[in-house]
């Protein structure tokens, strides 16, 4: 029961780092694109707007331009194992696929 509620949580975190990867989708913004369409001169919606953006629909928003974008990139050190449990939950709950970027740890080296 323990790894469930951890799993929930990183797949709370992980839907967080989504809302975060969605910076050019304009249509988190009350309006939508249609609205940005309409006046050439608007600025596209910065990190803050999305961030910020309280609105009844802001998930739903956010899912729709996660799957016109596509995929997710997920940045992380956890065990390989459990990433690949958050992917397919992640995957399987909003439609979106993630690619994992993962570092390689360094070499332990003593200085002789």
């Amino acid at each position: 029961m323990n790894s469930q509620k951890r799993l929930h949580g990183r797949l709370a975190l992980l839907a967080a780092l989504l809302s975060a990867a969605l910076l050019g989708i304009a249509s988190i913004l009350p309006g939508g694109s249609t609205a940005l369409a309409q006046t050439p001169q608007a600025a596209a919606p910065t990190l803050s707007d999305i961030a910020s953006y309280e609105g009844p629909d802001r998930e739903k928003r956010l899912i729709e331009g996660a799957k016109k974008e596509g995929e997710l990139m997920f940045y992380s050190s956890i065990p390989v194992e459990d990433i690949a449990a958050l992917t397919a939950a992640f995957d399987k709950k909003y439609g979106v696929k993630v690619k994992v970027w993962r570092p390689i740890p360094k070499a332990s080296c003593s200085a002789s």
